[in-house]
């Protein structure tokens, strides 16, 4: 918390002096659209998200959504360098600015404030070198705001409630349909558009080459279930247990298909001890790839597999933005807040009373009892009888 405290001070510091005239969103001038010709004027736009990966995919809807609105519009996105594979790809952001922020929590662990200074002043003067038409900060947390703040723009609006610009907020709300009522103070319609990723060219090049032989041919056919056990809460982790138990039965109707175990690289060994207790005749079709891939890598296999399998994470929302079939399991958190979108299927515990506690600890962990059959299940109504 302290930490927390000295990054925000740090910020707020270099962000004191605010364009008040251009902060003050009822007396600005009207966008280029309300003068001239509807959707024909060229338009400089700011768009800010700067983390987590799994909303940073969310904001994609934003793109589109604003290229509809104003075809000639020229985008910038600011982005922190943790989730800037979500956009650093995409064909309609003219202009990238990655901040490092995130990774600045760890500058002053180490009481590196002279480092911390620097990338901030960085961020700033990159941001600082256009005149924007138009501002929106679809985050809506402090360091977000204080970005929107300095940003040199004629209007500006912003997730949540902060004084001098036009903002929202709607807990209840997908996080969706949230940020499409945010794009519509802005006038920009967004009802028709979703979230999509669109993936460089050389992302996951060298994907095949790190596959287990056995599985490339799968990856080539697209006979691959993708299974993702973790996320950064450990109480939305399906135990991989269940997750075997749900292979065992999909393998009984579906033999032509591989599945294949997706983490970070400390997973390694708790995936490699479950699959040991795996039936012996799918043994052979269980593969772990906990550390074998990288994110933009992760993201290719995604989008190359038959069906993502996963914890409710930024792997979900890797296969609905990449049009893949998605089964994900919901436990703490709510699906009509960050639920999949898409070919997709939701499981939850049908017994525990506990669901959508927002808890990030917990003793007793029941809503992940039981999952593997309505797993097992939902995933072959997405797959089909196969050939």
């Amino acid at each position: 918390m302290q930490d927390k405290n000295i990054l925000q001070t740090s910020v707020s510091s270099l962000f004191s002096v605010v364009d008040v005239a251009s902060a003050k969103s009822n007396r600005t001038p009207p966008l280029p659209h309300d003068g001239c010709r509807a959707n024909v004027c060229a338009v400089n736009i700011l768009l800010i998200k700067l983390t987590s990966l799994g909303d940073v995919i969310h904001s994609t809807l934003a793109l589109d959504a604003v290229k509809a609105r104003f075809p000639q519009a020229r985008i910038t996105f600011v982005v922190d360098r943790s989730c800037a594979l979500a956009v650093s790809g995409h064909p309609l952001v003219d202009r990238l600015i990655v901040a490092d922020l995130r990774a600045q929590k760890s500058q002053l662990r180490a009481f590196r404030f002279g480092a911390v200074w620097t990338e901030c002043r960085r961020v700033a003067s990159e941001l600082r070198q256009e005149h924007f038409d138009l501002a929106i900060d679809l985050q809506g947390a402090e360091r977000s705001v204080l970005l929107l703040y300095l940003a040199r723009a004629a209007k500006k609006f912003c997730k949540g409630r902060y004084p001098f610009v036009t903002g929202l907020r709607r807990k209840q709300a997908h996080a969706l349909d949230e940020l499409r009522q945010l794009l519509a103070l802005a006038d920009i319609p967004a009802e028709q558009c979703f979230p999509r990723l669109a993936l460089p060219a050389e992302a996951g090049r060298d994907l095949a080459a790190k596959l287990p032989e056995a599985l490339r041919p799968a990856l080539a056919s697209r006979r691959i279930v993708c299974i993702s056990p973790f996320t950064s809460w450990v109480t939305k982790d399906v135990p991989l247990v269940t997750w075997i138990n749900a292979a065992a039965a999909i393998h009984q109707l579906r033999p032509d298909l591989m599945f294949a175990f997706a983490a970070t690289p400390d997973k390694k060994a708790d995936i490699e001890a479950a699959l040991a207790t795996a039936p012996e005749d799918l043994r052979s079709r269980l593969f772990n790839l906990a550390g074998a891939t990288t994110v933009p890598e992760l993201a290719r296999l995604v989008e190359s597999s038959a069906l993502v399998m996963a914890s409710e994470g930024a792997t979900g929302h890797f296969a609905s933005a990449l049009g893949t079939p998605l089964v994900v399991v919901f436990g703490p958190t709510s699906p009509s807040r960050v639920g999949p979108w898409g070919r997709s299927r939701v499981v939850r515990s049908d017994t525990a009373t506990c669901l959508e506690c927002y808890q990030r600890r917990c003793g007793q962990w029941i809503c992940m009892d039981g999952l593997a059959l309505p797993i097992s299940r939902a995933a072959l109504e997405l797959l089909g009888p196969g050939e």
